[in-house]
């Protein structure tokens, strides 16, 4: 009986020395194993998400290409800045690139930065002024007037940025346009009508009296790339048409991926000279 108890023991006592080693050599083993390949996630999709309507018998309605209605970001142009000649087939044609927005987000700012052409960088007139120089050129760096809460805040933010000129909002009910214009007219500053509301209110009274312009596209009313890529497209051939353009975007992701997939190719191909928004104006 002693020696059966001697064995029952012993076995019990090897089994658990087994799997105690047992565990210890997988363990070792899992440590040195292979680790997965690290895989490299592009910042931002090469290729826009292909979206579809499906219903009960699959597959309808397919969303790409968008095709949009260009009239709900178009406005029509007023007179006396644009060229009265329509251009030739071989004129180089020009047309001006409003980023709004920059000067909050810097990884974006960068992003926008790296395109190789002169884009216009609008800054907001409210909240804290940009730490770094968005542009050299004062024909580039505008000052956003939305949100503004007076002219002097408008001032005193084309000062901090060293900026050429302004733009007035986009939408909504215009302001009094006398107080700014005539402010900007002892600074020397230049005026891009942003046409809230589809009306050159503020051109109207500035022209004559300040260089100025207006805006004809917001490209991104839609936050899609394919949405921008598209309006981009119209914007490139109201400049072939008429021999320039003045486009609104918006400091975005997709906003940047469209401009910097598509303006090399469509400037190109249609001849046309990306230029300093302050450049235009008359």
């Amino acid at each position: 009986m002693k020696n059966f108890g001697n064995w029952f023991w012993g076995t019990i006592l090897g089994v658990a020395v087994l799997s105690i080693a047992g565990g210890m050599l997988g363990g070792q083993l899992q440590r040195v194993g292979a680790m997965p390949m690290k895989m490299q996630v592009p910042e931002i999709a090469p290729v826009p998400i292909q979206r579809s309507l499906v219903g009960a018998r699959g597959r309808e309605t397919q969303f790409d290409p968008y095709d949009p209605f260009v009239d709900d970001a178009v406005v029509e142009r007023p007179d006396g800045w644009a060229p009265d000649r329509t251009p030739s087939e071989g004129d180089s044609v020009r047309l001006a690139i409003i980023v709004d927005g920059v000067g909050v987000d810097d990884t974006l700012d960068k992003r926008f930065m790296q395109i190789p052409y002169p884009l216009t960088f609008a800054v907001p007139a409210t909240g804290e002024a940009p730490s770094e120089t968005l542009r050299t050129d004062p024909h580039e760096l505008l000052v956003d007037t939305e949100g503004a809460r007076s002219v002097d805040d408008v001032v005193k933010r084309l000062r901090q940025i060293r900026g050429g000129g302004v733009i007035t909002p986009l939408a909504g009910n215009p302001s009094r346009p006398g107080p700014l214009v005539h402010r900007l007219a002892t600074s020397g500053a230049f005026l891009i009508d942003g046409m809230a509301g589809g009306s050159p209110t503020f051109f109207d009274v500035a022209h004559g009296r300040i260089p100025s312009a207006s805006r004809d596209i917001v490209i991104d009313a839609y936050d899609e790339v394919g949405y921008a890529a598209y309006m981009l497209r119209q914007a490139v051939h109201l400049a072939r048409r008429t021999g320039v353009a003045i486009v609104v975007a918006h400091a975005t992701p997709d906003t940047y991926e469209a401009l910097r997939s598509n303006l090399v190719r469509l400037t190109s191909d249609n001849d046309v000279q990306v230029v300093p928004v302050g450049d235009l104006v008359k």
